[in-house]
């Protein structure tokens, strides 16, 4: 066993530790892009279901107030609660969505948070709020549903 044979093995274990780590490091960087693209998809997932919420809260209420309809207590306050979550969830999208959400999606999250406040501070009839409150919320779903498309297809 010659210079040249202990040659051979030192080089073919040095490739061979060489293709190991590289392998190990794109199986890495592929397992953490995948895991952040599945938190994407739950991400606008939970803010598309809480925008449903919140639209089909105000649906209701203008069904309700065109029939001239007074809704069971119990009834009402469940769809209370799923908006006011809905609102929770819409809101801190807006703030720490940055981390998952691209920078369109954040700034139409916060515009509609802000429509959202000018309509509570303006509208005192409660058929204009959620009329204006189903038109806001509407858009805010299509323009949500587009950009998560966009964005998840890269």
């Amino acid at each position: 066993m010659g210079a040249e044979f202990w040659g051979d093995i030192v080089s073919g274990g040095a490739i061979a530790i060489v293709t190991a780590f590289l392998t190990v490091r794109l199986s890495l960087k592929q397992f953490r892009s995948e895991r952040l693209w599945e938190r994407k998809i739950e991400a606008y997932e939970r803010i598309i279901e809480a925008l449903h919420n919140s639209k089909s809260y105000s649906l209701r209420c203008l069904a309700r107030l065109d029939s001239g309809i007074v809704a069971s207590t119990g009834a009402d306050e469940k769809a209370r609660e799923r908006v006011s979550q809905a609102v929770d969830e819409i809101a801190k999208a807006a703030n720490v969505g940055g981390f998952l959400l691209t920078k369109e999606a954040v700034d139409r999250l916060k515009k509609y948070n802000k429509e959202e406040d000018d309509l509570a501070k303006k509208e005192k009839s409660a058929e204009r709020y959620f009329d204006a409150d189903l038109a806001a919320t509407s858009s805010c779903l299509d323009d949500l549903i587009g950009l998560a498309k966009k964005d998840l297809q890269k």
